[in-house]
């Protein structure tokens, strides 16, 4: 039987949190809960912030999950009711092509090209957020994961190969 495990995992766009979410949450037997499905509508627009959070209040009651993102301007809200908290930070040019690989997909594989119902855009947005925020979001994580107490854990990542994806679930296993 599986321990009662909350995980979130988060980084930049790109950076390989669903892959990793989805390893980990085959590997330890964990429901997978997307962030980003239950926070936008059908027509890309962010839900408000309260809707958000009650969502993300009724999601995180549940005894065991792993969550795919985390929005850093709400994390302090929740990333305290994690046992574990996944870091997803890679090389910023494996980051933007990770980003552009995803671009190309939506362009080359439309059957596949809906999430939550809504039609993927092609925008180079995030790929110029990578580009010029990239400093000032690691220093807003770096606070919030440092002010975390002894009760969560924070394991960072520096690549999403399945050797070290795997090893991330056998060390999760093992505590």
């Amino acid at each position: 039987m599986t321990k009662t495990r909350k995980i979130i995992v988060c980084g930049m766009s790109g950076s390989g949190k669903t892959t990793t979410a989805k390893v980990l949450s085959a590997e330890l037997e964990l429901p997978l809960i997307s962030i980003d499905s239950n926070c936008f509508d059908n027509d890309w627009k962010k839900k408000p912030r309260e809707e958000i959070i009650n969502i993300l209040s009724h999601i995180l009651s549940g005894q065991q999950w792993i969550i795919d993102g985390m929005y850093w301007n709400i994390a302090k809200e929740f990333i305290s009711k994690a046992d574990i908290v996944v870091f997803v930070r890679i090389n910023v040019f494996k980051n933007i092509i990770n980003i552009i690989k995803r671009k190309l997909n939506h362009i080359f594989h439309p059957s596949e090209d809906t999430y939550i119902g809504n039609k993927k855009r092609i925008r180079l947005k995030n790929t110029r957020k990578v580009c010029n925020n990239r400093s000032a979001y690691f220093k807003k994580w770096n606070i919030i994961l440092n002010e975390l107490d002894n009760q969560t854990k924070v394991i960072r990542i520096y690549n999403t190969k399945m050797k070290t994806l795997l090893k991330t679930a056998e060390y999760i296993k093992s505590e």
